[in-house]
């Protein structure tokens, strides 16, 4: 019989998934003898990039082989180990770092909840202090760690069941399978208990399955039913996001980005040549030692051979009085696997876009954002908010066209005409130039645009009117968001109006 869970008594779930991880732990660790203890122990580093045992499909397996890469090797104390008992350790520690990862991605949800049922306790006593301070704190830790993303999650737990099934087939000691077959199981139904519906089926496809197992189905049998159910989930998921991403990614505009980020610009060295075509799009790209020279007759060289090349632009990296490189400051939205270094335009060759200019700031690689018009004229933004609803391209460049990079499934119904590409704006040495009287904000412009963008038309000193474009190359951030904010509003109105 499947038990329901009420969303008022749902926040003691996450008090549970917190207390129940070491029962994961110690469950997984067997009862040797007591000679081994004895034995001469040395440190060995071990590498945990290795695929699962059962991999689902190609995008699970990419997400957490991608997790484990992102982790420091763990040093793990070992004496005369056989090759069998070393699989074991390394199945142990990978279950139990993806059940970390799987705890953090339902935390949200979690939070979320108990932040709904204490506003509405807060909504029946409006003047209690208590209550006040409780939803104020709930809702500050949820704009920390920011909402919960359901596929993700999805995937995070699934990942934590495909790792407790490769580590049950390599534990031999019974005793130890059995009881952490039981504590993993119930880990995952308590899990699964945080996003909404994770226990319905596929509609006309696969069935619900209850929240938990009765007592007449084996602990072996419901860990399948888990993952199979899960899988199928994802499959569907991740087909759907497929198809949505299919319908966009042939609009002109995001093809023009996609094409400017096929060449990842920040895997040659900082010292290096990037080559464009005849419609201006980076191609290829090339490294330099610091003491190497590019020259035209050098482009000449590349043109005989590469047809499509029709120029070249060459970076050089800021560097300091000492001869230090300067990195620009990680964002805290995204961190690259290295520091991102400034580089400047020293040289440029040929054909290139009009807006590489020698001594700025080369844009192609670091900081730069995209943001979209429609045909309307209007600016597209986030649902719920006064904030364009952007690709950021680094993103894009390192994860492609889905949910981790450029996202392009969100612009499924819209029309997108036009494209500004949105850059920080930096100091001489470098570094991103602060707003004055603001608290740290980074001054932003716009270094390109792309397609058609909205524009108004004005009277020239003659007496003629004429059509300016609202926004263009050297437009600060802030305007352009103030321009269409208004405008956006103002045609919203307009068509209500009509209505």
């Amino acid at each position: 019989m499947s038990h329901e869970i009420h969303p008022i008594n749902d926040p003691t779930i996450m008090n549970n998934l917190t207390s129940e991880n070491t029962a994961l732990g110690n469950a997984a660790v067997s009862a040797k003898p007591s000679a081994r203890d004895n034995q001469k122990k040395t440190e060995v580093s071990v590498s945990l990039s290795q695929p699962l045992k059962r991999p689902v499909t190609e995008e699970h397996d990419v997400a957490v082989l991608s997790a484990q890469a992102a982790a420091a090797p763990v040093v793990i104390v070992v004496g005369n180990r056989t090759a069998q008992q070393d699989r074991v350790e390394l199945a142990k520690e990978e279950m139990m770092r993806a059940l970390q990862a799987a705890d953090l991605s339902v935390k949200p949800f979690l939070l979320h909840r108990e932040l709904k049922a204490a506003r509405a306790e807060l909504s029946k006593a409006p003047g209690s202090e208590t209550a006040q301070l409780k939803v104020s704190k709930l809702a500050g830790e949820l704009q920390k760690i920011g909402q919960g993303k359901y596929a993700q999650t999805t995937k995070t737990i699934h990942t934590f069941a495909t790792a407790v099934v490769n580590y049950l087939e390599c534990e031999a000691d019974e005793s130890v399978k059995a009881a952490c077959l039981a504590d993993s199981v119930k880990k995952i139904e308590m899990l699964m208990c945080g996003p909404d519906n994770l226990y319905k089926g596929i509609p006309n496809k696969t069935p619900d399955i209850p929240r938990f197992a009765d007592a007449s189905m084996s602990a072996q049998a419901r860990l399948e039913q888990l993952e199979m159910h899960m899988r199928e989930k994802i499959s569907k998921m991740d087909g759907d996001q497929a198809q949505r991403i299919k319908k966009v990614e042939g609009t002109p505009v995001l093809v023009n980005l996609l094409n400017r980020t096929s060449v990842a610009a920040t895997r040659f060295p900082e010292d290096a040549v990037f080559f464009f075509n005849e419609d201006g799009m980076i191609i290829d790209g090339i490294g330099l030692r610091q003491d190497a020279d590019f020259n035209q007759a050098s482009l000449d060289k590349v043109m005989e051979k590469a047809l499509t090349v029709c120029g070249a632009c060459v970076v050089r990296p800021e560097r300091t009085e000492a001869g230090e490189m300067i990195a620009l400051p990680d964002r805290p939205n995204f961190k690259m696997s290295r520091p991102v270094i400034a580089r400047r335009i020293d040289q440029t060759f040929g054909k290139v876009p009009s807006d590489l200019v020698v001594g700025s700031m080369f844009d192609l690689a670091n900081d730069a954002f995209a943001v979209f018009f429609r045909e309307d004229g209007t600016l597209i933004m986030d649902h719920g908010t006064e904030l364009p609803k952007p690709v950021d391209i680094v993103r894009l460049r390192k994860a492609g066209v889905g949910p981790e990079g450029g996202g392009f499934h969100r612009f499924i119904d819209e029309t997108i005409v036009g494209m500004a590409i949105v850059m920080k704006k930096y100091t001489p040495d470098g570094k991103p130039l602060q707003i004055r009287g603001t608290n740290g904000l980074i001054a932003k412009e716009v270094v390109e645009v792309v397609g058609n963008v909205p524009s108004r038309m004005v009277l020239s000193p003659t007496g003629q009117s004429q059509e300016v474009p609202l926004v263009k190359p050297g437009t600060s951030y802030g305007n352009l968001l103030k321009t269409f904010r208004e405008r956006n509003k103002l045609m919203h109105q307009q068509r209500k109006n009509a209505t």
